[in-house]
Order: C-alpha cells, then structure tokens, then sequence
C-alpha cells in the first residue's frame, strides 16, 4: 500500500520479472484450436514429463533421491528406461549442489556398470559451495551456450540461500526462477526436495514435501517415493498434469539402483511405531487357502491376485495365525488353514 516500503523478497521478485513489454496476450479459442502450429511437445519420459516441463522428485532424508536422480539422468541419456517408463534420448546437464565431483563420478559409474550404460550426452557442473544466484547464472550460461533437452538440479534446497521455505513469497521467488530457465532454454527440469520431518503415512502424497504448499504446486509432475513397511522398499506415487494417472507403484533398493518390485503391495506404506493398521486380515488369508496345502508362494500369488495383498503382508499374517492356532504348517515349507478355523 501507499506509503510502505517493499521487504526483499517483494524487490527480488519485481526484479525478476521480465520486461513490461513482454506481457501475455489474448486470442480466440476457435485460432487456438486452428493452429496447426501448436503440437505437443516432445516427450522425454514416457507418461511423466515433456520438454519444457518441469518434475519434482521427494522424499525423505537418506532415500536414494541422488542415486535416482542420476539414474533419471543416465537413462535420457542413453534413451533407455528408468523405473520401467520409457525414456527419449537427448542431451542431459546434471547441477549437483550437494556431492563432491568425486562421489558423483563414483555413483554415475556404479549405476553405468550396473545398467550397461555410458555417460555421453551428459554435462556435469558441480555446484557445491557455490552461492546459488552465481550456480544459476552459470547453469543459464551452459544451457544457453548448447541446447539440452534435461536439465537435473539437485537438491532444491541448495537455492533457498536463507530465504524461508515456508513462506509462500520466498519459494514463489525461487520457482519462478526455475520455470524462467525451462523457459528460456526448452529443457525439462528435474529437481529433488525432501519431505517434512516425521512419519508421512497420514498425509497425501502431494502434502508430503517441505516447507510451503507452493513447492506441490508448481511442477508439471510429481514423484514422491514413501517408505513401504518392508525395509528398504518405497511406494511411489506419481501427480501428473498433462497425462494419464499413473497408478503408485514399490521400488526396492537394490544397490546402486532402484528397481520395480510388484511382489510388494503399494498400499502398505510404513507406518510410526504404535500405530499399525491394515485393511488386510488372516480371515482373507484364510479364505484363499480353503481347505488346501498350499506353499508360501502360493499363498501369496493367490493374496496377490485375489485382495490386491502384498507378500510381506501374507507372511506377517501366516505368522500370526501359526501363533494364533489357525494356520499350522504339515512340513517345511508348506501351509494349511486348521480345520474349523474362521472364515
């Protein structure tokens, strides 16, 4: 209002606008819908992002967000698939704030090696210590200087520089930024964040992230990658904007890579100490064994097919219906329902 003075973060963001001349301008729907000119643009991971859109990746401390996005990076790089969604091949340049280029190098061969991939068609600028409108500055300049069609900037923390992640105005400052560099240079974004502290199991996905609702909002898509009850496994549920829904699915950690796990059921999402709770019952367990002998794995591929169940589920539940006196096993390796036992 008249007579106030504008706090920093009001000046940056007046600052970061572009010229006055470059405005939006209005047009009739029927030329829209004529203009033969305008098509989709080219799509660099199958079902998930387009060039010139923008992913973010989450999840919480220590949960191979690095390693995946390296992955990510690889597999663009050598049109290859990454988490079994289909990758175009294009140019990749990876901003990483947070590993010294030593580690960098060592993981990217690892998951290389493991894969059968190269490193060509990626750029490398290692940004640690960097004070982050100077790394920018220099990652527009590089993006400028050849076209890419991905660019990786890991992690988003790194740009805060002091300003608050909860404060709508800051964030909003920071993506605007990032949205003007997928802008100018035509390139998808890909940027990791971490979650809030705590359990994640009582929130949306979309609610998981850190800091102001803003940072869900802005990408074009969203992967946020939970911890699942069985160690070392996460759930990943995708927000997409411009494609299908994507149904969540569980990762496994199997090193260096992370890899699709369909044995595990998506639904079973790490919960806090205490508070365990499962739609899933030993009655339904029960049910599929009916009256016969049946193996762990059967067990399990009838749960699976049947009630959506997951197999660390089935072997929890067996386990407790051995204790429970419902389910015995006649020998090794092989389960029957106890006569006269519910359902």
């Amino acid at each position: 209002m008249k007579g106030e003075t504008l706090n920093e973060t009001e000046s940056e963001l007046i600052e970061a606008m572009p010229d006055c001349e470059d405005v939006p301008t209005a047009r009739d729907a029927i030329d829209l819908v004529n203009d033969v000119e305008l098509v989709e643009p080219p799509i660099l991971v199958a079902g998930l992002l387009h060039k010139g859109s923008t992913l973010l990746l989450g999840a919480s401390s220590k949960s191979f967000k690095s390693w995946s996005l390296i992955d990510l990076a690889l597999s663009v790089a050598s049109g290859r698939e990454w988490w079994n969604l289909s990758c175009t091949k294009g140019r990749v340049l990876y901003a990483d704030f947070e590993l010294t280029p030593f580690f960098w190098r060592k993981r990217a061969m690892e998951i290389a090696e493991a894969r059968n991939l190269t490193l060509d068609n990626i750029r490398v600028m290692n940004c640690r210590g960097y004070e982050a409108c100077a790394a920018l500055l220099a990652i527009e300049r590089e993006a400028q200087s050849q076209p890419f069609d991905l660019i990786l900037l890991d992690p988003l923390y790194s740009f805060l520089a002091g300003r608050d992640e909860n404060s709508a105005g800051d964030v909003g400052l920071i993506l605007r930024r990032l949205a003007m560099l997928a802008e100018s240079t035509g390139a998808a974004l890909a940027i990791s964040h971490h979650f809030s502290k705590g359990n994640q199991s009582a929130k949306e996905a979309i609610d998981r992230f850190s800091g102001s609702g803003v940072f869900a909002r802005f990408p074009d898509a969203l992967l946020t990658m939970t911890r699942h009850e069985e160690d070392g496994a996460f759930v990943v549920d995708a927000t997409v904007r411009n494609f299908a829904p994507i149904n969540p699915f569980v990762l496994r950690w199997q090193h260096p890579l992370m890899a699709r796990d369909g044995s595990l059921n998506p639904a079973d999402i790490k919960k806090p100490p205490g508070s365990f709770q499962t739609k899933y019952t030993l009655e339904q367990v029960l049910s599929v064994m009916g009256s016969k002998v049946m193996t762990a794995k059967e067990v399990e591929l009838a749960c699976r097919d049947t009630h959506k169940m997951g197999d660390s589920t089935v072997k929890r539940l067996l386990k407790k219906g051995k204790e429970d006196g419902k389910v015995i096993q006649p020998s090794a390796g092989l389960w029957q329902r106890v006569t006269g036992s519910q359902p």
